[in-house]
């Protein structure tokens, strides 16, 4: 990275200098006619801009402030909007054409001799930087000292490998000036240009310093979500750069037009492809805090008549769908994972002697550790799930669409107002269906597609949008992943994904398989994951 200054110029004095440099470059034939350059209008009684229409002001607390002048010059905006050719045409400056042995002029304190030793290192420095660029170079000169040559050569060197950005004060001023939106634009030219490139790891993309890494070399690939100690992140060179109160949580960020979804460490040794190093690196899972709602009494149940639910993500397992495959995709809601289980006569609690004890309402977290909320417990009257559970009449339902002796278990998702920052514009939570289980668990099975479609007709319970039937595509899947929610009707916002699974349902056996298993993975959008505001990821 370049910076160049020079404190003792005005800006009209810059305008006139190069101004005078570029009509010598048209006499030279180095660049075609053009219009002519506007002449500053007369400087007016109190005009403190020097025939710019803009000037630096220092604040009280000793910040500088752009003002514009009183006076009315507009300034010299077709000069300065020329000047994104500059490069084009600073490309005949180069180390070779750089003249160290010319007039010094004596100043106090510097003589001639001192001031040529202080540009033939100037120059050293500069052909050096260029050579193996990294981190920042720094140029400071009077008018006159070379700082646009130097910055060109060094700009023409690194450009036969890299991509470059030249732009000169003057040129930023005017961006200012003009469109201070496009000032972020320019900003990101500048400070992404070639200085990073993305690591590829399964599916997921991340970004790491240029020559970080070469292909093939082995990384333990932290996911978002992660919780890292402090001395990791000191390692990674992460201090108060990461997400959350204590800047230690991984979380997607998009660079260079990239989705950044984790962070490469390079492989201690000893470590071997396939290993977790998750408990020796001290990582931990995020975990969000869980909001009063969603607490409540439990009881002990028992993982078999719980339904242990997750769904991994595609990118993690990319080659597990085939092209062409039969496949159904169905929006992913952003609410709470619920479990609600109607116990089939052979799998009823021990001592259960009425019908809400046949009920199982559980949670993700919950259900995962075979727990359950209690149905009749006073304490859980306002409990999200348990509450939903009773509205819905579960047990009326369950039994006119599947009887009562075999295990009914129903997942799907609560969402609404008051559930998560997505609300599909509902004032209150609602429930919908996406997947069934029968039999108890471990020996049962889950519905395939046309099954689950009729159970939740002859249930009375909506199923969550149905968006595709058909050929699996990796096109198809990003079409349906990104785009608005569909649930609404509206389009209230944006779509959190899409859940892919085979159209008749398919398991992989193969424990050599990275991925093995009942085939259901998500894709998930990348306008939900950088949305901002007060996004909530409640469980």
């Amino acid at each position: 990275m370049l910076g160049i200054t020079r404190h003792d110029m005005t800006y009209y004095e810059r305008y006139q200098a190069v101004k005078a440099y570029w009509g010598q470059q048209r006499k030279a034939g180095m660049i075609k006619k053009s219009a002519p350059y506007p002449e500053p209008a007369a400087i007016t009684p109190g005009c403190n801009c020097d025939g710019a229409g803009w000037y630096i002001q220092r604040t009280p607390a000793g910040l500088s402030e752009m003002k514009k002048c009183a006076c009315g010059i507009a300034g010299p905006s077709a000069f300065e909007r020329s000047l994104n050719r500059e490069l084009d045409i600073l490309a005949n400056r180069t180390f070779e054409n750089f003249h160290i042995d010319r007039p010094y002029k004596e100043t106090p304190g510097a003589s001639a001799t001192m001031q040529r030793a202080m540009v033939e290192n100037a120059v050293n420095k500069a052909r050096s930087f260029a050579n193996a660029p990294s981190g920042w170079l720094y140029i400071h000169g009077t008018f006159g000292a070379g700082k646009s040559h130097l910055a060109a050569a060094v700009a023409n060197v690194c450009g036969r490998s890299q991509r470059v950005v030249y732009r000169s004060m003057p040129a930023m001023l005017d961006t200012i000036r003009e469109n201070s939106q496009m000032l972020d634009k320019l900003f990101d030219q500048i400070s992404n240009a070639d200085a990073l490139q993305i690591a590829r790891i399964g599916d997921y993309a991340s970004i790491v310093r240029r020559n970080q890494f070469a292909n093939g070399d082995l990384v333990a690939y932290i996911p978002e979500g992660a919780i890292l100690p402090v001395d990791l992140i000191a390692e990674l060179g992460l201090t108060g750069k990461l997400a959350g109160p204590d800047a230690n949580r991984v979380k997607a960020v998009k660079l260079r037009g990239v989705l950044s979804q984790g962070l490469c460490l390079a492989a201690r040794e000893g470590w071997r492809l396939g290993d977790d190093v998750t408990s020796l690196l001290n990582i931990t899972k995020y975990d969000p805090p869980v909001p009063a709602g969603f607490q409540g009494e439990l009881q002990a149940v028992g993982s078999g008549r719980v339904i242990k639910y997750d769904i991994e993500n595609f990118k993690r397992f990319p080659d597990v769908f085939e092209a062409g495959e039969m496949v159904v995709m169905t929006e992913k809601c952003h609410g709470t994972f619920a479990l609600f289980g109607v116990l089939g006569t052979a799998n009823r609690l021990a001592g259960a002697t009425t019908p809400e004890e046949r009920l199982i309402i559980s949670s993700k977290g919950v259900a995962g550790r075979g727990l359950a909320f209690k149905p009749a417990s006073e304490a859980n009257a306002t409990n999200l799930y348990v509450r939903t559970a009773l509205q819905l009449n579960l047990l009326s339902a369950v039994e006119k669409a599947f009887g009562l002796e075999r295990d009914v278990y129903i997942m799907g998702e609560i969402f609404g107002q008051g559930v998560q920052d997505l609300a599909y514009g509902l004032s209150k939570p609602q429930f919908r269906i996406f997947d069934i289980y029968v039999g108890t668990p471990g020996t049962g099975h889950f519905l395939n597609d046309s099954e689950l479609d009729v159970a939740c007709n002859n249930l009375g319970i909506s199923r969550v949008p149905v968006l595709y039937r058909g050929p699996f595509s990796r096109e198809v899947m990003d079409t349906y992943t990104n785009g608005k929610e569909t649930v609404s009707g509206k389009g209230m916002h944006t779509r959190e994904g899409v859940v892919i699974r085979s159209a008749v349902e398919r398991q992989i056996y193969a424990h050599d398989l990275p991925c093995w298993g009942r085939v259901q993975l998500k894709s998930v959008s990348e306008d939900y994951l950088l949305r901002r505001g007060n996004a909530t990821e409640f469980q």
